[in-house]
Formats: C-alpha cells, structure tokens, sequence
C-alpha cells in the first residue's frame, strides 16, 4: 500500500505470529502444573486447554515446515488427536451412600499417563520446530541472542 508521501509500506505478520506464539505459550505454561484440573476460565479439563494450545502452536509453524517436517507434523498431530479421541480419563461414577447419593470423579491412571506422554512430547516437539524456524526467543549463539 503507498503512503502520502508516495512510499510503499508492506505488512509484515511476523509480529501478529509472533504474539500468537507467546500467548499459546503463557497459556501452556500456566495450566501445565496440573493437568486434570477443572478450569473454570475456559470450561474444560487444564488437558483439553493445553491440547488446544499445543494445535495452536502447530499451527503456526506449519506453514515454514520444509515436506519431510509437515508431513512428520502431521503425524504427531494426528496421535495426539487419536489419544485425545481414544482416551475416557475422567469419568463420573454415582455412588450409593446414606442418604442422598454421591457423584465420585474417577480417573483411569494407566489412560491419562498415556495421554500426558503423548501430550507432553507433542509439545516438546511443537516448540522444537517453533525453535528451529527462529519463531522463538534468539539463543545466545545466534546473531543478536541474549547473554
């Protein structure tokens, strides 16, 4: 687009992409600490909230990902949804009590660690890629890194 004085400006969504990243970040590390937390913010399990952002951040990288990457994205991507799919870890259970019955959440352990393990390394691989496409603070190695 040309401005007054006849220059031409480009839009550059570097920034926009950039404060995307950070906010599924800050969301990530906040309900990181307990998963199976009910989080009354968003309406869902801390998990569902996490594995929403963990998306996110695919999301965003996608695009910068050479043929061999995408299509491993993709892969990853796709065994997160199938766990997350697959996966009843909490279920409610009525239970018989003097009187008036009770509701009692139950967790299946053996489904949520797989579901954790495959939510956490989709995460750890999600931000690798953010890291090496330089979508991610500079490392002290590269040019203008921080010491």
């Amino acid at each position: 687009m040309a401005g007054e004085d006849g220059t031409t400006s480009v839009f550059n969504e570097a920034v926009l992409k950039m404060q995307r990243i950070h906010e599924c970040q800050r969301i990530i590390n906040s309900v990181r600490s307990n998963l199976l937390a009910w989080n009354f913010e968003y309406g869902k399990y801390n998990y569902e909230v996490y594995s929403t952002q963990i998306l996110n951040l695919f999301g965003e990288v996608m695009a910068k990902l050479n043929k061999k990457e995408f299509g491993d994205a993709k892969t990853k991507r796709k065994e997160m949804l199938n766990a997350l799919e697959s996966s009843n870890i909490i279920s409610r259970q009525h239970m018989k009590s003097f009187g008036n019955p009770r509701v009692e959440i139950v967790i299946d352990r053996k489904g949520w660690e797989k579901l954790r393990d495959t939510l956490l390394d989709c995460e750890d691989y999600s931000r690798n890629l953010i890291d090496k496409h330089g979508m991610a603070t500079p490392n002290e190695e590269e040019q203008g890194g921080f010491d």
